[in-house]
């Protein structure tokens, strides 16, 4: 037990130096250079929920030139984060950009390797070896390193978030888990069915995952004195997304050349673009009735 505490333990320490040796000068040209603005931003009171200019003498990239930013389309948890990690900076009160790059970078390496450390954890009833193998594949794996540590990205952390729901033994705290990765990134909504499944002793628990993101971001939006038709316009914009090149969405662009009207095909994939919402809950219904739920 002691050598598998130790080996866990110093797995974790060499994905974490590995992770930080990155974090300070790197960072994806669209999505950190967006963190970068919204931690100052937010700081100073400003909306996120709006398009943010440069910021002299923090901003890094040239991908946007001079012009404003895409607008966010996160829940408030987000640009808290950001703006607590350029709180954080201007306490430190030295260094320059590349300290506060490497604040803003600890939430996504800090959650790469808690997620790492649950995968561990979730598998371990399993078999220990395969458990600790998991922990070290995730520990030097290029793209987990990639995405949280070069490029800045958060999905680590929200995903930690679903693994800690995974692995907890009642349901309350499963929901508040859940509740809380559906509040960091959205996306973990998908999971609120399969994790807890709105039977007639468990409904209060998926009405609590699904109302903790909801009031905490009415909250928040409340105090802080952000619009809510901003939000819900920056929200929208992504619901109904449709896809570029090289998807099923070139269906519509060779109707478009070969002459079918615009005014019948943005109707249309508009609307084909919703079918998501109501696919992602018929699999997860079908996923429990074929599978069964153990909770």
């Amino acid at each position: 037990m002691v050598t598998t505490r130790s080996s866990i333990v110093k797995l974790l320490i060499v994905g974490l130096l590995i992770r930080e040796a990155f974090s300070f000068w790197t960072g994806h040209p669209e999505d950190f250079e967006l963190w970068v603005r919204l931690g100052y931003y937010v700081a100073h009171g400003a909306n996120p929920y709006v398009a943010l200019p440069p910021v002299p003498g923090l901003s890094f990239s040239t991908q946007y030139g001079s012009y404003e930013a895409p607008v966010i389309v996160y829940l408030p948890f987000w640009p808290l984060v950001t703006a607590g990690a350029y709180l954080l900076y201007t306490l430190l009160g030295f260094g320059d950009r590349f300290v506060y790059y490497f604040i803003l970078k600890q939430p996504e390496i800090l959650g790469d390797l808690l997620l790492g450390y649950l995968v561990y954890r979730f598998i371990l009833p399993s078999s220990e070896s395969k458990a600790i193998d998991a922990l070290r594949f995730w520990m030097f794996f290029p793209l987990s390193i990639l995405i949280s540590a070069i490029w800045g990205m958060f999905d680590s952390l929200a995903m930690s978030l679903v693994l800690l729901a995974l692995v907890s033994a009642t349901s309350l705290r499963k929901s508040l888990w859940t509740g809380f990765a559906v509040l960091a990134k959205s996306i973990p909504m998908v999971f609120v069915l399969p994790i807890l499944p709105p039977t007639r002793r468990n409904i209060w628990a998926t009405l609590l995952a699904l109302a903790l993101p909801a009031v905490t971001t009415l909250a928040v939006l409340d105090l802080m004195g952000w619009s809510f038709g901003g939000f819900l316009s920056a929200v929208w914009g992504v619901v109904p997304g449709i896809g570029e090149s090289m998807s099923a969405w070139d269906v519509f662009f060779f109707l478009y050349i070969v002459g079918v009207s615009p005014g019948l095909l943005v109707p249309l994939a508009s609307a084909l673009a919703l079918l998501w919402i109501p696919a992602v809950v018929a699999a997860a219904l079908y996923g429990l009735w074929k599978f069964g739920y153990e909770g």
